[in-house]
């Protein structure tokens, strides 16, 4: 609950232009999921090959008609 002097926020659908800023933050999200660590074993790319995914995920499929 907020008080009075605070605002509520600001809460919206995605959209396709946010992907840039979602994708990064799901990266991060799953960097330590044992799927994705087996599926991804290397630690030092791992996020950056899951923010490429989630970036095109989102992108073209979750994203792509304004859902």
């Amino acid at each position: 609950m907020t008080s009075p002097s605070q605002p509520s926020p600001l809460v919206r659908a995605a959209a396709g232009a946010d992907a840039a800023a979602i994708a990064p933050v799901l990266a991060r999200a799953f960097d330590d999921d044992p799927v994705w660590c087996w599926l991804l074993p290397d630690d030092a790319s791992r996020v950056r090959r899951l923010t490429g995914l989630f970036d095109v995920l989102l992108r073209r499929v979750h994203l792509r008609h304004g859902a």
